[in-house]
């Protein structure tokens, strides 16, 4: 995807290494998601890049840098059942697990993981000393699927083209990591037995497998639909295998910053379409409730997704901020699960926006 060019004083900087605006980054995001409980705390994300900046930045782009990563995988693979400390899967693998050091310290004392990968770009007006975008992704390596979880421009920026430019960069930049991922687990496969891979780049079956064990409470028919997946994301061609989500108000619904109406035909100018199921956002912690009220899009996606590969990042979202495993017995679980479980794919909505559910 190509980018737009940028005006000569705009400067596009990833938060996890420049951190001395963090203060500035959240304010920009509380101006623009004034609603109680809709912005994370500022002291836990403050956590999350800080924890991630001491890792690796897998988002610099550098196809040498791939290239080399691979001779040197298939030249190790044949010398070694040992996992090289600082071998593409383990830096990767402390990535994910490090993503978040509340939920580090829950996989800690449980057990859990892998989480999300988070990915956030912000765009800085040099002459007016001015922090003035951001977009933040979350990349989850079980289903392989991004999500836009922020998007947003100062006031005065709108209209510019900014807005086309940092949703292609926050495309670019998680598609590049998804296909690393991709190539990471293949080159794994062919000489790694199930139950070895690091979680972080597992398949979804060994994921599932391992916890079904232990009696996670998933119901059958979603393990066995699940199951069914697992080889197809790396059967695919590379434009077919990722997907970049999004969530927005559905209709009727406002947040005292932009009508539904509105943001519907915005969302749809950049390129989102309706991904036509029963969406239900998992609640995001222990004193708020799930949410009816969005609807899930997809970006720039002209294939129809698999079901299985939804189910997986429902599970995996609602695993990623559970304490436990209670959310499969829950109602809103079971009827995303009931709606997905009736396709194998599901086809994009061609309705042209406003969006009905």
């Amino acid at each position: 995807m190509k980018l737009p060019t940028l005006p000569p004083n705009i400067s596009v900087l990833d938060i996890k290494t420049n951190m001395e605006y963090y203060d500035e980054y959240y304010k920009l995001l509380q101006l623009n998601f004034p609603i109680e409980d809709e912005l994370d705390d500022y002291d836990e994300m403050k956590q999350v890049f800080l924890t991630d900046s001491k890792i690796i930045n897998v988002t610099q782009e550098s196809d040498e840098d791939d290239e080399s990563e691979s001779d040197e995988e298939d030249e190790d693979s044949d010398d070694s059942d040992e996992e090289d400390e600082e071998s593409p899967s383990n830096i990767t693998s402390k990535y994910v697990y490090n993503a978040n050091a509340k939920r580090q310290k829950k996989q800690d004392e449980k057990k859990e993981g892998p989480f999300p990968v988070t990915i956030s770009h912000f765009l800085y007006d040099e002459q007016k000393k001015k922090l003035i975008g951001i977009f933040y992704v979350e990349y989850y390596p079980i289903s392989k699927v991004a999500q836009l979880n922020y998007f947003c421009l100062a006031p005065g920026y709108k209209g510019k083209k900014l807005g086309k430019y940092m949703l292609n960069k926050a495309y670019a930049c998680t598609k590049q990591l998804h296909l690393k991922f991709i190539k990471w687990i293949k080159l794994r496969q062919a000489r790694t037995t199930l139950g070895r891979l690091p979680y972080a780049i597992g398949t979804e079956t060994e994921f599932y497998f391992e916890y079904k064990k232990k009696e996670h409470n998933l119901p059958r028919e979603v393990v066995e639909h699940i199951e069914c997946y697992d080889k197809e994301v790396l059967e695919l061609k590379e434009e077919e295998s990722f997907f970049f989500l999004a969530e927005t108000n559905k209709i009727g619904v406002e947040d005292g910053i932009l009508k539904s109406e509105i943001r519907h035909a915005i969302l749809e100018k950049l390129g989102f379409s309706h991904i036509p199921i029963k969406y239900i956002q998992p609640p995001l912690s222990d004193h708020q409730a799930p949410c009816y009220d969005l609807l899930l899009l997809a970006l720039n996606s002209k294939n129809p997704i698999p079901s299985a590969r939804l189910l997986l990042y429902m599970i995996e979202f609602g695993y990623s901020i559970e304490e436990g495993w209670t959310f499969p017995s829950s109602t809103w679980f079971n009827i995303v699960a009931k709606s997905l479980l009736k396709h194998e794919k599901i086809t994009l909505s061609d309705e042209q926006a406003p969006w009905q559910e």
